[in-house]
């Protein structure tokens, strides 16, 4: 049976990491061994891996595809394979075109992708990222957006796009207001929060993630009335009023003078020239027309 064990292995590293029982009947008496000795494990059935490796989210992903070669993997797994690899992955999602056995680990959603928003990342077949976002509003809201626009793997109107090719399904209201809410282009849910609250106290004239080049190196601003040179910094932790000209933007130093406003937390609080609780009396020099 020797022979019939190095030929597992060969398999195991051409196929990354899995094999498929159905591909090769001649090894499944070797493999039912392997699994009883405890050197693979089924991560699904019929779909075999080390089992030091069977839990892992890739090893995973590739189980699904070999289990189901025309699945295409959504949500978490696809945001994993594109813009998203540190997203947490609690079960790998796959659509499939008719109902699936339930199985612990792995969802297996009834559905039919059009070919547009499908994409092969690493071998496997996943949603693109715009779709993958909007299939993550539902349990990640705006996060699932932020990540995608903030990656720039997946533009606003590629979002619109990929909401017209799923219409009349559940939560699409929301998703529109969604993408309503990120028109200027929020990295995070700091920035999306501050939008909504800027919008909310009439200021016009601003933008989102400023593009700033200095001395040949290109940093973003969080918003910027570009008219008035007037910078906002929304972060977790409080920021100061910068009013030198040798005040750092990115780590480079910077010949103009730019006062920064900022906020702290989540309520939203400024700190920039005073702790007040308007942006308005921290952004003067704002349109509000």
């Amino acid at each position: 049976m020797r022979p019939n064990f190095d030929e597992i292995g060969h398999l195991l590293r051409t196929g990354h990491g899995v094999i498929r029982r159905c591909d090769h009947p001649h090894l499944a008496t070797s493999l039912t061994y392997l699994v009883t000795i405890g050197r693979l494990a089924a991560v699904l059935p019929g779909i075999y891996a080390e089992s030091s490796t069977a839990g892992l989210a890739g090893t995973r992903m590739r189980a699904a595809a070999a289990r189901e070669p025309n699945g295409v993997l959504t949500g978490a797994a696809a945001a994993r394979l594109t813009f998203w690899p540190e997203v947490v992955l609690d079960e790998i999602s796959v659509a499939v075109p008719s109902r699936r056995a339930p199985r612990v680990g792995f969802r297996w959603e009834r559905r039919t992708i059009p070919v547009e928003p499908v994409t092969l990342q690493q071998g496997l077949l996943c949603t693109v990222p715009a779709l993958t976002a909007l299939d993550l509003c539902a349990s990640r809201g705006g996060d699932a957006v932020d990540a995608a626009l903030r990656s720039r793997q997946a533009t606003l109107p590629q979002l619109q796009d990929a909401l017209g090719l799923t219409l009349n399904r559940s939560g699409n209201s929301d998703r529109r207001r969604l993408l309503l809410d990120s028109r200027d282009d929020p990295w995070s849910p700091a920035e999306r929060e501050a939008h909504l609250l800027f919008r909310a106290d009439g200021l016009r004239g601003w933008v989102g993630n400023y593009r700033l080049e200095v001395h040949g190196r290109v940093y973003y601003i969080d918003r910027l009335s570009p008219g008035s040179g007037w910078p906002w910094r929304s972060t977790a932790v409080a920021t100061t009023p910068t009013a030198s000209r040798s005040s750092r933007i990115g780590g480079a130093r910077t010949t103009s003078c730019w006062p920064v406003g900022g906020c702290c937390g989540s309520r939203w609080r400024c700190c920039a020239p005073a702790r007040i609780s308007s942006p308005r009396r921290c952004a003067p020099r704002f349109d509000r027309r």
